[in-house]
């Protein structure tokens, strides 16, 4: 079993993202070991992916993926990272807002 647990949630920047990312830093997988999680926040702004970094618990691995989670390339920019760096990816928490227009 992996000793860290990789997860990735889109539109961290912000609202139900940033507050879910914050969520799971304090939680998951242990309180008591906050290295045991890799958290990818990803949204288009970089700043707001950084101060929702700084908000989450100290020890958390915290990895800013900046992207449209709605460009197709974007996202798979986005995950041949992930995959890359960590082999895998364990959770997908897919918060990012899209606006549609009748």
């Amino acid at each position: 079993m992996p000793s860290q647990r990789v997860i990735l949630v889109t539109g961290a920047s912000g609202g139900i993202g940033r507050a879910t990312s914050i969520s799971l830093s304090n939680t998951f997988p242990s309180p008591a070991q906050p290295e045991q999680l890799v958290l990818v926040l990803v949204g288009r702004r970089q700043a707001e992916l950084e101060e929702t970094g700084r908000q989450c618990r100290d020890g958390t691995l915290i990895e800013v993926a900046t992207g449209d989670a709605s460009n197709e390339e974007d996202v798979k920019r986005i995950f041949e990272t992930v995959k890359s760096k960590y082999g895998r990816l364990d959770v997908l928490f897919n918060v990012s807002a899209v606006n549609c227009w009748y």
